[in-house]
């Protein structure tokens, strides 16, 4: 699995600050290096705030 600098795990760098959803849906927080659980978890996330959580453009620099 695959983990990023700040800790976030998995193909969709699930971040620990979800914890209480990766819960709710059943899975762990080790479950989020694996496939199935990360996508799942993903696949809420999405659902309720789009693309947001995987967009940069909170990060990206002013356009001049």
């Amino acid at each position: 699995g695959q983990v990023g600098d700040d800790g976030e795990r998995g193909l969709f760098q699930i971040h620990s600050v979800h914890l209480e959803r990766i819960h709710r849906l059943g899975w762990t927080w080790e479950d989020m290096l694996k496939v199935i659980p990360n996508v799942s978890v993903a696949y809420d996330l999405w659902l309720e705030q789009g693309w947001r959580p995987w967009s940069c453009a909170d990060w990206a620099p002013p356009l001049s």
